[in-house]
C-alpha cells in the first residue's frame, strides 16, 4: 500500500493545492479545523481525527478559513488508514458505570439512523444571508439533523455564529460548508452550542437551502 504523511502550514485565509494520487485521507494532526476538497469537488469542514474515502483522486485542496496560520499533517494512501492513538494530557478522572447485560434499542435510536428533526426551515429563492436557525431560539443547544445547500448561480456558504455574519467573507463566523457554483452539499448531525445560529448565503444571487433540527430542552 502506498502511504505518505506530509505536513503543511497554510496562511490565514489561503488555500493550498497538493498533487498526489490516493483513495483515502486522514487528518493525523491539525492545529484547528479547516476545509478539504478532493480534485474539483466542493470543500467541506474537517478536523483532526476525521477521514475521507473516495474511489480515487489526483489532487487535494486545503483551505484555511481561520484568522491565523494552521498546521496540518495528512495521511494519504490508496487504502484505509487506521489511527488507534489516544492521548490525554494531565490527569483523567474515570467514573465506572454498570449497565444491564442486555438492552433493547428502539429502531429510531440504532446507529446510522438520523431522525428528521421536529423543526425545519426551507429557503427557496431567499435573500443572501438568510437564517436557517435563529440564535434567539437556541437557549440550550440545537442539533441539526439534516442541512442541504444548492449553489445555483455562484459560490454558496453555510455559516454558524452567535450573530448574523456580516457578509460572504466574515472572519468571525464558522464556515460549515463552502460550495462552488453548480454544486450541492449536505450535512448531518451538527451540534450548535447555545446562543449560536445558522445562516445560508450566496456570493451573488438568491439562496436555496434547508435545515431540519431539534431544539434541545
Amino acid at each position: 500500500m502506498s502511504y505518505t504523511a506530509p505536513k503543511h502550514t497554510i496562511p490565514a485565509g489561503e488555500r493550498l493545492e497538493l498533487p498526489g494520487e490516493g483513495k483515502f485521507v486522514r487528518v493525523l494532526e491539525a492545529s484547528d479545523w479547516f476545509e478539504l476538497g478532493l480534485d474539483g469537488d466542493a470543500l467541506h469542514f474537517i478536523e483532526q481525527g476525521l477521514a475521507v474515502e473516495s474511489t480515487g483522486f489526483n489532487k487535494l485542496v486545503i483551505y484555511n478559513p481561520q484568522t491565523v496560520p494552521i498546521t496540518v499533517r495528512l495521511g494519504i494512501a490508496n487504502g484505509v488508514i487506521h489511527d488507534s492513538r489516544f492521548s490525554v494530557p494531565g490527569t483523567l478522572g474515570v467514573q465506572v458505570q454498570n449497565f444491564p447485560a442486555t438492552a433493547v434499542v428502539a429502531e429510531k435510536d440504532k446507529p446510522g439512523v438520523v431522525p428528521l428533526g421536529s423543526s425545519s426551515t426551507r429557503l427557496n429563492n431567499a435573500p443572501a444571508m438568510s437564517a436557517l436557525v435563529d440564535p434567539a431560539i437556541n437557549t440550550n443547544g440545537v442539533i441539526i439533523r439534516h442541512c442541504g445547500l444548492k449553489a445555483s448561480g455562484s459560490e454558496s456558504l453555510i455559516m454558524a455564529g452567535t450573530t448574523k455574519p456580516t457578509g460572504f467573507y466574515d472572519l468571525v463566523a464558522a464556515t460549515l460548508m463552502h460550495l462552488p457554483s453548480g454544486h450541492t452539499g449536505r450535512l448531518e448531525n451538527i451540534y450548535l452550542a447555545p446562543g449560536k445560529g445558522l445562516w445560508a448565503t450566496q456570493y451573488s444571487g438568491t439562496v436555496y437551502a434547508y435545515a431540519d433540527y431539534d431544539v434541545l430542552p
